[in-house]
């Protein structure tokens, strides 16, 4: 997939960094997804017309603010330390409007780090096998892990679909303590 990226401003580019807006049709022609990705491997996976219009995808690092307070209440995971992993993830329609949920599910995909190969996060040491894609609940201000979560070795990356947008993170479960509530 490639994409040519001009701004408001005229300035042209083939790269999404992060922090960056982007716009897309949401409306295809094909039933092939859309793929983007900023420039530390966070990415967004959109099919045709999961909503009306053009869609603009935000993905930034959360602020920390939020997510330690979620990290201190998390009892049943723990974050990655090496690369602190919540991104806020936002949708606006082509007015600038929030999208609130899709139509069809968004893939959201999180890398993780593995360079040996060996099964195990860099500097963390973690068994990639415990690696979900977890959702920051806003009521309880804990992270709720997604069951849908799938892991791909192969790509070090770990992908789930979501309904709507909102701060997600990669963390580890620890399952003699995960009650299995999921999201």
């Amino acid at each position: 997939f490639g994409c040519n990226i001009i701004d408001k401003a005229g300035n042209a580019g083939t790269a999404i960094y992060t922090g960056k807006d982007f716009t897309i049709n949401a409306k295809r022609d094909n039933s092939s997804a859309l793929v983007f990705e900023n420039s530390d491997g966070f990415k967004a996976s959109v099919l045709p017309n999961t909503v009306d219009g053009s869609l603009s995808i935000h993905i930034t690092p959360a602020s920390t603010d939020t997510t330690k307070l979620a990290d201190f209440a998390t009892t049943d995971s723990s974050e990655l330390r090496v690369v602190y992993m919540p991104r806020d993830f936002k949708a606006k329609d082509g007015s600038g409007n929030i999208i609130d949920s899709f139509s069809k599910p968004v893939t959201l995909i999180f890398p993780y780090y593995d360079s040996d190969g060996d099964g195990r996060t860099d500097g963390d040491y973690i068994d990639v096998s415990t690696l979900f894609v977890h959702y920051l609940d806003p009521s309880s201000v804990k992270w709720v892990p997604l069951a849908n979560s799938v892991i791909d070795r192969e790509n070090r990356q770990v992908s789930a679909a979501v309904n709507h947008f909102s701060i997600y993170s990669l963390r580890s479960v620890n399952y003699s303590l995960l009650s299995f509530n999921v999201a």
